[in-house]
């Protein structure tokens, strides 16, 4: 028998970098633990819609297709109903001026590790609620930061949480070391700054791949979610207190990630060796930075069409919502499990991850209440020239 083939660490984590799969507890399919997403999207997506208003249908006209890629939408009903709100949209521009109305393609991508299974099932039963918006769909596994369509081929491109690790921070003779930090909360300056670094190659990297594959005219519509003040903000200082002393302070939900995260390292459940070399992989970009990014590097390849900041207040929420039970401390720890259970899971296995959650869950009954429910985010539009 042949020896087992190396295990490539970088390939393992970033197949467990999508969200978890499935509609069940802790599924991000399931409606309750992607509901933030849900009212984000929404009002995002009703700047899209007014873009659309202006968008140029005399290529698709031309062609007889129109095509449209959810970028990194993972499953469930909000990656489906976005692209369906696009293509309802469009529909209706053609309709309306008396054109007649091309096919629609719509790819939906994310990371091969995404329930692809699910998504497609789901389609089948938003065919039956949408029966005049129908539109041929396919997967597209694989990394948006890399080229996944022909050259010139897609119209509308649809995108959120651009995301990465920069190796240096879990790298302990690195100066951007980040100890045994799971996140940034309390990171000094310079782990930032990784971060920041990070976040732009990846940006380069997305946009150029983007001008290959944009039709010239083409839209690029960007869903940048920011720390801003709210339920994802960073950067409490460190030591952490002790978790009873802030039952009157608001706070972040990646305080109490950080706070569990400790309790587990400081009760030798989690080695501090392999806690040093977690980061969650999320940085919440400035939009400054990005702005400018695009002003300097991208003004002969894309017109800046919107740059505005939306803000999700909790009136905002959907009436359907029982917000008792979507900030309770239950349903924290699951919509927290939802995105971080598979790579604590790759990372430490599902016996420790369990402990994890727990010391969460135990955490969020102290302080749930004191979360901070408010979401920002940037609405940004591009176009191809």
């Amino acid at each position: 028998m042949a020896p087992p083939a190396p295990v490539d660490a970088a390939a393992t984590r970033a197949l467990s970098l999508g969200m978890a799969p499935g509609e069940g507890d802790y599924g991000y399919a399931r409606p309750t633990n992607s509901w933030w997403q849900r009212t984000l999207d929404e009002k995002c997506l009703s700047r899209l819609r007014a873009l659309l208003l202006e968008f140029d249908l005399s290529g698709a006209e031309a062609r007889g297709s129109l095509v449209v890629s959810d970028l990194g939408g993972s499953s469930g009903a909000n990656t489906i109903d976005n692209v369906t709100s696009i293509v309802k949209s469009l529909r209706k521009r053609f309709q309306e001026s008396r054109r007649e109305v091309p096919e629609f393609h719509v790819f939906f991508n994310d990371l091969p590790s995404n329930d692809f299974n699910l998504l497609f099932q789901q389609l089948a039963s938003a065919s039956r609620r949408y029966p005049k918006e129908d539109f041929y769909a396919a997967g597209v596994p694989g990394s948006f930061y890399d080229r996944l369509f022909p050259h010139s081929s897609v119209d509308i491109f649809l995108a959120l949480s651009l995301r990465t690790v920069p190796e240096t921070v879990t790298d302990k003779a690195s100066a951007s070391y980040n100890g045994k930090r799971m996140w940034l909360n309390g990171a000094p300056p310079f782990v930032l700054e990784e971060f920041r670094k990070q976040s732009m190659e990846d940006l380069r990297n997305f946009l150029d791949s983007r001008a290959e594959e944009l039709v010239t005219g083409g839209l690029i519509f960007i869903i940048v979610v920011i720390a801003g003040d709210g339920f994802f903000a960073c950067g409490n200082p460190d030591p952490l207190p002790e978790v009873r002393s802030l039952t009157n302070q608001p706070l972040q939900y990646s305080q109490l990630m950080e706070y569990a995260w400790e309790e587990l390292i400081s009760e030798g459940i989690l080695t501090e060796e392999l806690g040093s070399t977690f980061n969650f992989p999320v940085f919440f970009r400035d939009p400054e930075d990005m702005k400018l990014l695009i002003e300097e590097e991208y003004t002969d390849i894309y017109q800046l069409q919107r740059f505005e900041r939306v803000e999700v207040l909790e009136e905002d929420y959907p009436h359907a919502i029982d917000l008792d039970f979507v900030w309770s401390a239950e349903n924290m720890v699951k919509t927290g499990r939802s995105f971080l259970g598979p790579l604590l899971t790759n990372h430490l296995g599902p016996e420790i991850t369990d402990t994890y959650f727990s010391k969460l869950h135990k955490i969020l009954e102290i302080v749930c209440r004191n979360l901070k429910r408010i979401f920002s985010a940037y609405a940004v539009a591009l176009t191809r020239l």
